[in-house]
């Protein structure tokens, strides 16, 4: 916001200012910033060919995983099948656990009976010699007990060989059982077992040869006696083990029993776990697959970014486009249409200043015989500011009438100028009463000081602080501001604090003045009355 009506020169200078900071501003800043944006888009393309390398990388390795998963796809459906596999087979096994435990609880019993038999039988091995009237009943007896043990002795003989074929058979088809102690252990077992029933069988078969013996002839029955006694006696021992070992192996397929039915809900769970693991694969492979396809995509995306930032150049007419973009809005304050109007104040004050000075040089100071100095104060002033009243006259005439100068009042511009002009008027007649004739130079010097120190050409704000100081003390400075404000600004309160100014100054300078001549009066009074005498 300029106001060329303080001072147009002023307006001038900072309207000139403000543009050419405008443009220089505005130029190097916008194209410093225009520079780096490219710059920056130079390093965005760099990193987006950078990315593209990146997510290039990304999709190689999400096909290699894409790979992996397709094999552990595989591997999982496998196991899957494998798992259903192995539960299938599992049932056969729990059921010929379950048949080999029904014979191993018939074997338990027969061997059972058997000792008990036996037992019995040694105890009346001791009593047929003294008992050999009953010799046929026994035999009898003891031949149905012989054919009773040989049948029990021929099912568990099938039964252990039945059992140690199928041990032999789940060996061969799951090979990872020999590690297995508990399984070795049964199969041990089973192999004795199988050994002590054949060696029951045999038992009975020699038993049944000396039944059949004893029934043909009762005469080998002595002879024979201690024998029997004998085997009968190992076969009591013998059924002991039997019947012990049975009953291990009970117990043996029995804990077997319990582990297959905990092996088959294991099978069970892995089975339900690998058809999960199955199908989180394919939910896996699924992701993966999608992952490469939106890699590739991305990859393809940021090759063109970086191809499209990559072709962005900046041209110095797109510089110099960038480089303008600041509109300049000045607002005057008061508005000055023409150097004439600006300017004028400070013709104005130079005119009726350097009028003033003309007319002291023309008019002559006549003394005279005038002894007051109140008459003689009196007598030059109203003189001297009947010229100024003259010449403020014709020249607002011309001003305002000839040169067509617009004013914001004619009355007060009357008025400033006819006080500016006596003002200067009285300034000029002060020195002249100070220093006689060497006031009017005193008053050129002033002239030029005061042109200097007004800022009527030159901003005072711009001026150094002294030129300053001094225009503060002259009043030049406020004839100005007086002229600005009843030409250009009106404002009227600069108008009226201007013209008390000068009114003071007007009155210090008379008064000055008058105390000059009242002392020279003074000095000239006692010269004068000795001349007399």
């Amino acid at each position: 916001m300029t106001n060329p009506g303080n001072n147009y020169v002023s307006g001038q200078i900072g309207s000139n200012v403000l543009k050419e900071l405008k443009a220089e501003v505005s130029q190097n800043l916008i194209k410093s910033y225009t520079k780096t944006v490219y710059g920056k888009m130079q390093q965005m393309a760099d990193g987006f060919s950078t990315a593209s390398s990146g997510a290039l990388h990304l999709t190689e390795g999400t096909e290699t995983a894409q790979d992996g998963v397709s094999k552990l796809h595989n591997g999982i459906e496998s196991l899957a099948g494998g798992v259903m596999k192995l539960s299938n087979s599992s049932k056969p096994l729990k059921q010929g656990i379950d048949q080999l435990s029904s014979g191993a609880d018939g074997l338990v019993s027969g061997t059972a009976a058997l000792t008990d038999n036996l037992g019995k039988l040694n105890a009346s091995g001791e009593q047929l010699t003294t008992e050999l009237s009953n010799w046929q009943k026994d035999m009898v007896e003891w031949a149905k007990a012989a054919k009773t043990a040989s049948k029990g002795a021929s099912d568990m003989n099938g039964t252990a060989s039945s059992l140690q074929s199928q041990l032999q058979t789940y060996l061969a088809k799951h090979p990872e059982l020999k590690d297995d102690s508990s399984f070795a252990a049964i199969v041990n077992d089973s192999e004795k077992l199988v050994q002590v029933a054949d060696n029951v069988g045999k038992s009975v078969q020699e038993l049944e040869q000396p039944g059949a013996a004893a029934q043909q002839s009762g005469a080998k029955l002595a002879a024979g006696q201690t024998a029997v006694l004998r085997g009968i006696s190992e076969a009591y021992t013998g059924s002991s083990k039997l019947a012990a070992g049975s009953s291990q192996l009970n117990e043996g397929l029995h804990s077997y029993s319990l582990g297959i039915d905990k092996l088959q809900g294991g099978i069970s769970q892995l089975a339900g776990g690998a058809q999960q693991l199955n199908n989180g694969s394919e939910e896996l492979l699924g992701g993966v697959i999608r992952l490469v396809d939106g890699s590739k995509q991305l990859t393809d995306k940021l090759s063109d970014a970086a191809q499209s930032t990559a072709s962005i150049e900046v041209s110095d007419a797109e510089l110099d486009m960038y480089a303008q973009p600041i509109q300049l809005e000045q607002n005057d304050l008061n508005t000055v249409k023409t150097y004439a109007a600006g300017s004028a104040p400070y013709f104005l004050a130079l005119g009726l200043l350097v009028g003033s000075l003309m007319a002291s040089n023309i008019i002559h100071f006549q003394e005279g015989q005038v002894r007051s100095a109140w008459q003689k104060f009196w007598g030059r002033i109203s003189l001297f500011y009947l010229v100024a009243l003259l010449q403020t006259i014709v020249l607002d005439l011309i001003i305002l009438y000839a040169i067509g100068l617009e004013v914001q009042s004619v009355p007060k511009f009357y008025l400033f100028t006819l006080v500016t002009a006596c003002t200067f008027t009285t300034l000029i007649l002060m020195l002249v009463s100070i220093f006689g004739t060497l006031g009017k130079l005193v008053a050129i010097a002033l002239v030029v000081t005061q042109l200097a120190s007004s800022g009527g050409t030159f901003p005072m704000e711009l001026a150094p602080q002294w030129i300053q100081a001094i225009g503060q003390c002259l009043p030049m400075t406020y004839v100005l501001r007086g002229m600005k404000s009843v030409i250009s600004t009106s404002n009227w309160d600069m108008y009226w604090s201007n013209t008390g100014i000068l009114m003071v100054y007007l009155v210090g300078f008379a008064a000055v003045m008058f105390a000059a001549y009242f002392l020279r009066s003074r000095k000239e009074l006692p010269a004068s009355t000795a001349a007399a005498h």
